[in-house]
């Protein structure tokens, strides 16, 4: 097997590593989750049979999403001048929240400083009850295919919790537009972030050059072991000679809960923050779930067979771990972890794999973490990018190798001063060339060789569909000239 360097985004995962993509994908328990439930220390799913998948794609394939997005010719994605900014509010919109976010509206109209570019889509114009993307478009008059600013334009703020807006519309929406979401409890937290990220940006820059990995690797832990070894680690090795940049990681045992209470908010918080590990979960109706849910399991978690009973607070960094007094302004952060960025209502792996809709909470929500850092009362983060519903293994083990590049491009265009939302473009081009591997081996799933090409397919499809980016799409890192000045 010849070997790809880790700065190109491709490793192989060698024999004596102990683990080979296909031998165990073969064998039941198929995929490793990166969650685990949160009153039970159980994982959240053990794993699925071969056979059991398979019968789920049978007459599915035209409901796969498709990505892949991009500007028209001769325009700029990472100039809002030039690509243009909107925002979309849900038909019967709570008027309190549009006065809240109008800081950042009249921020971004000054920037784009063109009237046909800029976009408010609200009331009639915005989205209506069960509406798709493409009817949405099709009303104000864009179709598939590349972006026409002057139509709509290619930075899109969702404005509303997926109840209203759903995350389904986000999914589709985001395969051709950048697209990012604000969502909370309060129009006051709409304000806090609005006017945060204004000052943000037109203010002296707040955070310094430096980019740091969090990435606990639990005992006797598949899914972290995987993660740390074959995501975290190349990923911070390859990022580690960027140039003005510095980078930090914590890994395994020095990425303990009071390790992330310095990097949320204390004395080490960076510009860019990359976390990897179990996000946790809880039943629907549990009282903990709307606190809890997608919150990032630390290295203070024993593992699987040292704890079997319900996850204490001492193990996990949640929304009430942010302290009052935490700086997290101007922070992106970008959560590797099941349910790191929300949930949906019904469950997207039981409806697809046994063909009925499990209600896994009591309506869709986004993540208490990421909307606490949203809307910190003394300056907000950016934006949080993260996974809506479980994050698999195969979103960066590919074959028998490790493949990183996606992340890597993504994170090397955010430390490059990209946009998030045309940083993350690499993860529509990932989604687009999946879908249409998927769509030809299902053709004919014959062989065990084609019936394996099948799950992969699926699994790693499913996986780079829920990435999203919650926060204002337009951001980007508001740093200063060099990792140490004050």
């Amino acid at each position: 097997m010849t070997s790809t360097s880790l700065s190109k985004g491709s490793a192989p995962i060698p024999r004596e590593s102990g683990f080979d993509l296909e031998e165990e994908a073969l064998s039941p328990p198929i995929l490793a989750f990166n969650g685990v439930h949160g009153a039970t220390g159980r994982y959240a799913l053990e794993g699925v049979t071969l056979e059991t998948l398979l019968e789920s794609f049978k007459g599915r394939s035209g409901r796969r999403r498709s990505g892949g997005r991009g500007v028209a010719h001769g325009v700029d994605p990472n100039d809002l001048s030039s690509a243009g900014w909107a925002v979309v509010f849900p038909l019967d919109g709570d008027p309190a929240v549009r006065n809240a976010v109008e800081p950042l509206l009249r921020h971004r109209a000054r920037q784009v400083d063109n009237e046909r570019r800029f976009r408010i889509f609200e009331g009639e114009d915005g989205l209506l009850p069960g509406e798709s993307k493409g009817e949405f478009l099709a009303r104000h008059g864009a179709g598939p295919g590349a972006v026409e600013p002057e139509t709509v334009p290619y930075y899109l703020l969702l404005v509303g919790g997926p109840e209203e807006v759903p995350w389904e519309f986000q999914y589709q929406l985001d395969s051709q537009y950048a697209v990012g979401r604000l969502a909370f409890d309060s129009p006051w937290d709409y304000e806090a972030y609005a006017e945060s990220q204004v000052a943000v940006e037109t203010g002296i820059p707040c955070r310094g050059r430096k980019a740091a990995f969090l990435a606990p690797c639990n005992p006797d832990d598949r899914a972290t072991e995987l993660s740390n070894q074959w995501l975290v680690s190349p990923l911070q090795e390859t990022l580690a000679g960027t140039e003005s940049w510095q980078i930090e990681a914590r890994l395994g045992a020095e990425a303990d809960k009071v390790a992330y209470g310095r990097y949320f908010g204390g004395d080490a918080t960076p510009a860019l923050l990359f976390t990897a590990g179990h996000g946790l979960c809880y039943g629907s109706g549990d009282p903990l779930q709307r606190s809890f849910q997608g919150a990032l399991l630390c290295q203070d978690w024993p593992g699987p067979k040292a704890w079997r009973q319900a996850i204490p607070e001492e193990h996990f960094f949640a929304c009430s771990d942010v302290a009052s007094r935490a700086d997290v302004r101007g922070l992106i952060a970008f959560f590797f972890a099941c349910y790191g960025a929300g949930t949906p209502r019904f469950d997207d792996f039981d409806r697809t794999v046994r063909r009925r809709r499990s209600v896994i909470a009591p309506k869709a929500m986004v993540s208490r973490l990421a909307q606490r850092l949203l809307a910190h009362p003394a300056g907000s983060a950016s934006a949080v990018i993260g996974h809506v519903e479980r994050a698999w293994s195969y979103s960066f083990l590919w074959r028998s190798r490790a493949h990183v590049g996606v992340f890597e491009s993504t994170l090397k265009g955010l430390l490059n001063g990209w946009t998030v939302g045309m940083a993350m473009e690499y993860f529509s081009y990932r989604l687009a060339d999946l879908g249409s591997e998927l769509l030809h081996a299902l053709e004919n799933p014959e062989s065990e060789t084609q019936r394996m090409e099948i799950l992969q397919l699926w699994a790693a499809h499913h996986d780079a569909r829920n990435y999203v980016v919650l926060g204002d799409p337009a951001v980007r890192l508001a740093v200063r000239e060099s990792p140490t000045d004050g």
